[in-house]
């Protein structure tokens, strides 16, 4: 299946025929935030060793994850909507691989994800989507490297930071099982951070919006975002029933709830097994498993993402003071500011104080061993560094009660300014 606008990359690390894939893959997708697929082979998930220990076995398609069998696992219900995803419920991760297992071989569906057969559950008549199931967090007692990730994404502060600050007792790195049918609406990632997914299993479509078409996907009233693409390209194609004409018509005609939407020009690319997906900082994206699929999916922020990180706490800064307004005349300066802090934190996963300690423990771990793959994107990292750690304590001077650690910035911003990261060996 073709992909439209979405390209491969192909070689392996260090000089090949095709170039070195990390120096390509930062000069040309990273940086200029350009989503792209990583064949297998440089990738190297066709080495890892969970595409035979989760293998099927059997009785089970997925006998390899049974050892998991008592993990409590979020499962989102693709027909149910709550506000802006999908109705999640808890499960035990054996009740839902009995659950995949009894739907039976459902097997490949069509390019939009829609099942080339149906199968009735045994357990209800709605479909289940495994999501953000925190493997290395849950599995950790089971000591086993199962995957690698790849040198492309391998510089990943925001991982690093959790498992530097946390020893590993949560993270942004997950697992997803679904059938042929289940999806992910339309969303930008947490904290506007990067992603990259390979598929242990199975197929993906993604449709992919590049940031100057954020605008075409929001309502009218600047609230929410277009919840299943699908429907828009129906509507813009006029290839639907007629019972939903007048429900189409409300939401995407003109004057309808999100008119601009049919103007997006999504990428769209098919992921097979062991291909891995890159999506920049910053790009709205939806997901559609086009098999029965199992994938390992990570968050991750550096360098080239961190501006929208920043531009998306501060963001959520500004709607908290404008949120908790009717507060301000009943608290102090300080306690208004830490209200507001604890509803960025509650909304983002990150507060501003938390964002200083990630930027102090990102920069003293630069200096010591960087993991950029060389002095100029070394040099690229201590600029951002300096920029961002200089930003956030100018704020935290103005607004105290932010309880950001400004002693820490300033000892963090003189270790970088005396750094020379064309001293750090590569």
């Amino acid at each position: 299946m073709a992909n439209h606008g979405v390209i491969t990359l192909r070689g392996g690390i260090g000089r090949d025929g095709d170039g070195d894939v990390v120096d390509r893959f930062y000069a040309e997708h990273l940086y200029p935030l350009r989503p792209c697929l990583v064949a297998a082979e440089a990738a190297g998930s066709h080495r890892w060793p969970c595409r035979e220990a989760w293998a099927p076995g059997p009785t089970s398609r997925w006998a390899g994850l049974r050892r998991y069998g008592g993990a409590d696992v979020q499962v989102a219900v693709c027909g149910e909507r709550s506000f802006d995803d999908q109705a999640r419920k808890s499960m035990r991760m054996h009740a839902f691989l009995d659950w995949m297992d009894a739907r039976g071989a459902v097997g490949r569906g069509d390019e939009e994800g829609n099942p080339l057969q149906t199968t009735e559950s045994p357990l209800e008549d709605r479909l289940l989507y495994l999501k953000d199931w925190h493997f290395c967090r849950d599995a950790a007692n089971h000591g086993e490297e199962v995957y690698a990730v790849p040198e492309t994404f391998a510089e990943d502060w925001l991982n690093d930071h959790y498992a530097h600050v946390l020893g590993g007792a949560d993270d942004y790195r997950f697992c997803y099982l679904g059938p042929a049918g289940s999806w992910t609406p339309v969303h930008a990632d947490v904290l506007r951070s990067h992603s990259w997914s390979v598929n242990v299993a199975g197929a993906k479509t993604w449709y992919l919006f590049p940031p100057d078409q954020s605008a075409l996907l929001i309502d009218k009233w600047g609230r929410d975002v277009v919840y299943d693409w699908r429907q828009v390209d129906r509507y813009r194609r006029g290839v639907f029933p007629d019972r939903e004409r007048a429900q189409l018509e409300a939401l995407f005609g003109p004057g309808g709830t999100f008119p601009y939407a049919t103007r997006a020009q999504p990428l769209v690319a098919h992921q097979g097994a062991g291909e891995a997906m890159f999506v920049p900082a910053g790009w709205f994206h939806m997901v559609v498993n086009t098999q029965d699929t199992l994938s390992i999916n990570h968050n991750w922020i550096n360098a080239a993402g961190l501006p929208l990180t920043w531009g998306f706490l501060t963001t959520s800064l500004a709607s908290a003071g404008r949120e908790l307004d009717d507060c301000r005349a009943m608290n102090s300066p300080a306690e208004w500011d830490a209200l507001c802090q604890n509803l960025v934190r509650a909304n983002a996963g990150m507060g501003l104080d938390d964002f200083g300690a990630f930027l102090c423990g990102v920069a003293d771990r630069e200096v010591v061993a960087s993991r950029a793959p060389g002095p100029a994107w070394r040099a690229r990292n201590r600029d951002a560094l300096v920029a961002h750690i200089d930003a956030l304590a100018t704020l935290a001077r103005d607004r105290p009660g932010l309880g950001v650690d400004c002693t820490s910035l300033e000892a963090s911003l003189g270790a970088l300014r005396a750094w020379d990261p064309s001293l750090t060996p590569s």
